[in-house]
């Protein structure tokens, strides 16, 4: 008869074995008892790299920036009891972005349910829509057949992390005192021992299948497309560079004008200033758009989509996102598969002209990225002047300023809130090497500093996170990630722009209203009010406040060859945002 602790490191080896042979490369994890048997058996997979990460909130976000990088799930391992629910907010994301990510928690066996025993709760289930569950693997047994079922249940529950659509699975391993497994002692622990190494042998037999539109689909949003009377528009959301570039060659097969809202190339054009641009130049007006990626980060642009004379058609990616209900045409699909069919079945139909329309649109395009540029070079030298005079820097001109300084072949986050809107409003690219990361699937600002931890342990390259104050104070703890214990194999800066808390607010509708109660402005500016500096020392980051633009360029130049990550703090003015906002806004 084998020992309970053979039959659990038999068990243990099944299922993490596995996992690595169904593509699972990274693994994250938190401490805990209960998950001994996994820990020991995952540092013994030669294939895993093993992150220890002290929280799992921070977790959750650090396998989401790695997931995200390498668009390849991660794998978060934890303990029984309250721990897995720190995930929730890292799996909420992971769901609306259709990032692929995997859960497997330690649980207390049945026996132990509903008497009250410590660490002890109902784990099935428990991140609600947010996360596939996998399925039951039950208790460790050495009877064959459990573990060739043992074997599957852990293949179908990678596969489910990508097929039909992507995103978080969450695997639950009920496992009984004693936790320590034990390689085998005696002669039948030996054979069993033999015997599961040769079904270790057989490869995975799912196949991994994407989500993917029928023929007839993709002609008939051809066929629609063709039909836009030569005045069509792509777009170009949140998206990647790689989903960028497909979109573009797309654009350029159907003839049509292109542009991007993310600042990627010379394709783009900051969404917000374009509706007002049609109003003065209505002969550059699309009547149909084609919108791929997630929805536009602009809200005026999102109001001039919902003129019911557009005929709008959305390639969102694997799930339905249209907050306009407008779409005519939706074609859901992973846009890295679904975007080069559409370029192959379009090849097929021929290369269609470029219109009047495409070169008018073309022209305005360019006169606000002219206008933009005139803009800031005109107000430049007001800028350097008032920096001599105060230690408060411009929001718009210090985001501009990190981008056009960024280093060839980083890595930047955008967080969400102002950061990323500041980003597009500023219309200037980066180094056609940088990558631009955003995370717009909840659009929250929580784990940004996490994410671009797992981000940079995944990328190989100098990463840069952009951030508000209240972002970064809402991850504070995640410096820990980037400090003297150190995850990531290049630097990381974070970037803080301080404009004293919730100045995204000062952006929307209701600001105006807000001015006349002030009391409530104390509920929706939430300064930290943090010495950035101790924080910084705390976690064992060099620290830097930026006091000009061009302070700003020489410590990213510098960051990236410091053998510490970096924390740069740069106190910004949000009311000149909104005077400078105005004259971008200006049609050309």
């Amino acid at each position: 008869m084998m020992s309970r602790e053979a039959v659990l490191f038999q068990w243990a080896r099944v299922l993490l074995t596995s996992l690595a042979d169904a593509g699972v490369h990274d693994v994250i994890i938190s401490p805990g008892s209960r998950s001994t048997p996994l820990v020991s058996l995952a540092l013994r997979e030669k294939r895993f790299s093993c992150h220890s990460v002290l929280d799992e909130r921070s977790a959750g976000f650090f396998a989401l920036g790695i997931s995200r990088a390498h668009q390849r799930g991660a794998l978060l391992i934890c303990t029984s009891g309250s721990a897995l629910a720190h995930y929730l907010p890292a799996l909420v994301e992971a769901h609306q972005s259709n990032i692929p990510l995997l859960v497997l928690s330690a649980d207390r066996p049945e026996e132990l349910m509903g008497c009250g025993a410590p660490q002890t709760i109902q784990q099935r289930s428990i991140f609600g829509i947010y996360a596939k569950d996998a399925p039951p693997l039950g208790e460790a047994s050495e009877d064959r057949d459990k573990l060739r079922a043992l074997q599957r249940k852990t293949h179908q529950s990678v596969s489910m992390s990508t097929s039909p659509t992507s995103g978080p699975v969450h695997i639950n391993f009920p496992v009984a005192k004693p936790l320590a497994p034990l390689a085998a002692q005696t002669a039948q622990e030996q054979a069993q021992h033999e015997w599961v190494s040769q079904l270790l042998k057989r490869p995975p037999a799912l196949q991994f299948a994407k989500l993917r539109p029928s023929v007839s689909s993709i002609e008939a949003l051809l066929t629609r497309l063709q039909q836009s009377k030569n005045r069509l528009l792509v777009v170009c959301g949140p998206a990647s560079f790689a989903e960028f570039k497909l979109a573009q060659k797309f654009a350029h097969l159907l003839g049509a004008p292109f542009v991007s809202e993310i600042p990627f190339g010379d394709n783009s054009a900051p969404l917000e200033f374009l509706p007002a641009a049609f109003d003065k130049e209505p002969s550059a007006q699309p009547h149909a758009i084609l919108h791929v990626g997630a929805p536009s980060i602009s809200a005026t642009w999102s109001r001039f989509i919902q003129n019911d004379d557009l005929s709008l058609m959305v390639l969102p990616g694997e799930s339905y996102r249209d907050p306009s209900q407008r779409a005519q045409a939706v074609l859901l699909g992973d846009l890295q598969a679904l975007l080069p069919e559409l370029i192959c079945a379009q090849k097929a139909r021929g290369m269609r002209e470029h219109s009047s329309f495409a070169l008018q649109f073309e022209e305005l395009r360019q006169r606000i990225s002219r206008h933009v540029e005139q803009v800031f070079q005109q107000t430049s030298h007001l800028t350097k002047s008032a920096e001599k005079e105060s230690t408060v820097l411009d929001e718009l001109r210090v985001v501009r300023t990190l981008l056009e300084n960024f280093p060839p072949e980083s890595l930047i986050l955008l967080s969400n809130s102002l950061s990323v809107r500041l980003a597009t409003w500023c219309g200037s690219a980066p180094d056609a090497s940088v990558q631009l990361l955003v995370t717009r699937g909840a659009n929250g600002i929580d784990g940004s500093i996490a994410l671009a931890a797992g981000a940079s342990a995944a990328h190989h390259h100098a990463t840069y996170a952009i951030m508000g104050d209240v972002t970064a104070a809402h991850d504070l703890s995640s410096l820990g990630l980037l400090g003297r214990n150190c995850l990531t194999k290049c630097s990381v800066t974070i970037i803080v722009l301080d404009n004293e808390g919730g100045r995204i607010f000062d952006h929307l509708p209701d600001q105006d209203r807000l001015v006349d109660a002030p009391e409530l402005l104390d509920y929706w500016r939430t300064p930290p009010r943090l010495d950035w500096q101790a924080a910084a020392q705390t976690y064992g980051l060099y620290y830097e406040s930026c006091k000009s633009t061009d302070t700003l360029a020489r410590a990213l130049a510098e960051a990236r060859s410091r053998t510490t990550n970096t924390l740069l703090h740069i106190k910004t003015d949000s009311t000149g945002t909104h005077s400078l906002l105005k004259t971008l806004r200006e049609p050309t």
